[in-house]
């Protein structure tokens, strides 16, 4: 019976050693997290300024993204800058939701004057990208 299980030992342990390790070359985390969202469209409504997107599917680096995990909408206007809200996709919804269509309603601005909105997509550890081109509208009231 010793014999055997040293026999055993001898053969499954080389296949432990190939099985193990890294599989792939590690690459900076900037470069996979989402890319910067540049389709941001404006729409008024009676409940306020409806912001419409594309969550992204592609990485930095290009590849795909494999879920994404929330966005922040970022409204700057002539108070200054003031991040509106952080969504945390629930973790059932974070691969379904990459490359998906997506809305958010901001209340309607108190001063006059032009806003930019941006959203700003992060991966599960919260890393994002630069905040991307945006879009400016003039707010009369």
């Amino acid at each position: 019976m010793c014999a055997y299980r040293s026999y055993l030992g001898i053969i499954l342990f080389p296949l432990l050693l190939v099985a193990c390790g890294l599989k792939a070359s590690p690459v900076p985390r900037e470069t996979v997290v989402p890319v910067p969202i540049e389709d941001i469209k404006l729409t008024r409504t009676s409940e306020g300024i409806k912001i419409e997107w594309t969550l992204p599917d592609r990485a930095l680096d290009g590849s795909p993204l494999r879920e994404i995990a929330g966005y922040r909408v970022v409204r700057q206007g002539p108070d200054g800058l003031s991040t509106r809200k952080e969504v945390w996709l629930p973790f059932s919804e974070r691969q379904q939701k990459t490359g998906e269509k997506v809305f958010f309603i901001d209340t309607f601005p108190e001063q006059k004057g032009i806003y930019h909105f941006w959203v700003i997509p992060f991966d599960t550890y919260g890393s994002s990208p630069d905040q991307g081109k945006g879009i400016a509208v003039r707010w009369e009231g």
